[in-house]
């Protein structure tokens, strides 16, 4: 029984993909890592179009001395609410493509790269603003190829 308890995990853990997700501080935590890619996040303040906004941002790193790349969709949690977890419409799909050892910093294209930067929630809220922050992002389906 324990076996064959086992084995549907295991198909379960294939069939729904590799899936990385962290609490965010200002300082770089690892989100993701594997033999070819890391992926870094942190969280940022940034005055973009007059307004000051918090933000998520991410550095991707290819370790390999390869091109490599990168492929994931992003389920963005706030509160009860999942963004991109039913979407179809490639909104929260994202590809990178990095040169060997390239870093990709969120933080140096600040909202231009919605593949590294996500918005969180406005620093001072005006009537009608929602504060309702991220709780959770989840990559599911990263797959890496070598180019």
């Amino acid at each position: 029984m324990s076996i064959k308890l086992l084995f549907l995990t295991l198909v379960a853990f294939c069939l729904l993909g590799q899936e990385s997700h962290a609490q965010f501080t200002s300082d770089w935590q690892t989100f993701y890592s594997s033999d070819d890619i890391r992926i870094e996040a942190k969280t940022v303040q940034a005055n973009i179009s007059n307004r000051d906004q918090n933000l998520i941002v991410f550095r991707i790193e290819n370790l390999t001395d390869e091109k490599v790349k990168t492929s994931y969709k992003q389920h963005i949690y706030r509160g009860d609410y999942c963004h991109g977890c039913t979407s179809t419409s490639g909104e929260y799909d994202f590809e990178v493509t990095l040169e060997p050892k390239q870093i990709l910093n969120g933080e140096n294209s600040l909202k231009e790269n919605k593949a590294l930067c996500v918005f969180n929630t406005f620093v001072k809220l005006v009537p009608g603003m929602s504060g309702i922050s991220i709780d959770k992002i989840d990559f599911v389906n990263i797959t890496t190829i070598k180019l």
